[in-house]
Formats: C-alpha cells, sequence, structure tokens
C-alpha cells in the first residue's frame, strides 16, 4: 500500500514537471517595410508570449527594425505590428530547435484610400404650432 501510495506521488510530480514550459533567453527581431520594401519607422510591434499572455512592446526605428528581449521565453509568441495608414499584421512565431532568437520580418500593406463623398445640404421649413 505505502509503495502505491509512492508510485502515484512521483507519477503526478514528474506530470507536474513535463507539463511547465521550459524557458530559455530569447529575442524576437526583425524588420518593418512596407509591399514595396521600404521600411516603415515608428510601427508599435506587440510580441505576446504563450501561455501566460504576458506582452512586450517595441517601436520600429528609422530603418524599420524592432527588437524585443525576453529573458524568460516560452518559444511560442503572438507578434503584432500596427502602423497609421496600414493594414495591421499577426503572425505566430515559434522556436525551433535550440535558436534563442526568433525573426520576424513584417511587411504592411497600405489601406486602401476611401472615396470621399460631396458634401450633402438639406433644407427644411420649421412647422408652425397650430
Amino acid at each position: 500500500m505505502h509503495h502505491r501510495l509512492l508510485l502515484a506521488l512521483v507519477l503526478v510530480s514528474a506530470g507536474a514537471a513535463a507539463a511547465q514550459t521550459p524557458t530559455k533567453h530569447e529575442i524576437i527581431r526583425g524588420t518593418v517595410t512596407d509591399s514595396a520594401g521600404k521600411p516603415i519607422a515608428g510601427a508599435e510591434v506587440i510580441a505576446t508570449r504563450a501561455p501566460d499572455r504576458a506582452f512586450k512592446l517595441a517601436t520600429s526605428g528609422t530603418d524599420g527594425a524592432y527588437s524585443i528581449d525576453w529573458p524568460e521565453g516560452t518559444g511560442d509568441y503572438l507578434v503584432h505590428a500596427s502602423a497609421v495608414g496600414y493594414v495591421a499584421f499577426r503572425k505566430r512565431a515559434t522556436r525551433t530547435g535550440t535558436d534563442s532568437v526568433l525573426t520576424v520580418d513584417i511587411t504592411m500593406k497600405a489601406v486602401a484610400k476611401v472615396q470621399e463623398l460631396a458634401a450633402v445640404v438639406t433644407t427644411a421649413r420649421k412647422a408652425k404650432p397650430t
């Protein structure tokens, strides 16, 4: 009976240890460009870490480069980028092998121009009380 209890505790402990995601120092980096390959400065890049949904923000420089440092990385992230005048970008990034640097190059599409309509003017008579 005592051996069964000890074996059950060992199995539960081993299962809990296997369920934890190992952490590793990781860096997510890349460049943000438009469809023509020109760098986009000032784009906000957010990396959300799985499974705890913690996030970090970086802003692309004049060369479009960004970098996000994760001292306790999990190897699984959702990368989101936004910039004025461009359609938002979203991509999942996962570590492969033993690499500690995840490269996510972002290409953003310009927002389509919205057609402007001429102003509409209306007139109406004020009703007189009876």
